[in-house]
């Protein structure tokens, strides 16, 4: 015969495992968030780490072409007022 009725205790220990496991779901969401999003920030900060670098060494190229192109005119210079006082 089919049991139609459920006592209390019977009731509040599905709610109880029902509630246990809907709270474990939960929790393993959570971690599964906080990992994501330390990944997330991880590879944001590698990126922003390469990027730096690149502008970096972009900088340092660029300083390094200016500093020919002073030292060229200053030679230039030097030269035309050597020329110009000692004909």
């Amino acid at each position: 015969m089919n049991k139609d009725t459920y006592s209390k205790s019977e009731i509040d220990l599905k709610l109880q495992n029902l509630e246990n496991k809907v709270d474990s779901q939960f929790t393993l969401l959570n971690e599964r968030l906080e990992s994501s999003t330390k990944h997330i920030l991880s590879e944001t900060k590698n990126m922003l780490n390469e990027l730096q670098l690149a502008q970096y060494k972009e900088r340092e190229t660029e300083r390094k072409a200016t500093n020919k192109w002073f030292i060229g005119l200053l030679v230039t210079i030097g030269i035309a007022l050597f020329k110009l006082f000692f004909p």
